[in-house]
């Protein structure tokens, strides 16, 4: 039986490309969503990820154009238990 997190090369791909083309706004609340969801905040992930602070406060300033690149965003996915699907 196929985890629902599991995907093949090519749909992981097709996930690649369709995060890469949906609007930035609608990563961004869809991030900020799945933190209350999941229960995680930007310590949280400056912590476990390793990331720096400004580069995460950055994905969630509406102001600020940044978002997680997709290997980013699938590493928050995996730590926090979501699907990377859920972004988009």
């Amino acid at each position: 039986m196929k985890d629902k997190n599991t995907y093949t090369q090519s749909e992981l791909l097709n996930i690649m490309q369709k995060y890469n083309s949906t609007d930035r706004q609608i990563i961004k609340t869809n991030l900020q969503e799945i933190k209350k969801i999941y229960n995680f905040g930007n310590v949280d992930i400056v912590k476990d990820l390793s990331h720096k602070e400004e580069k995460v406060k950055s994905w969630f300033n509406k102001a600020n154009p940044t978002i997680p690149l997709f290997e980013d965003a699938l590493g928050l996915a995996v730590h926090y238990g979501f699907d990377i699907i859920e972004l988009v």
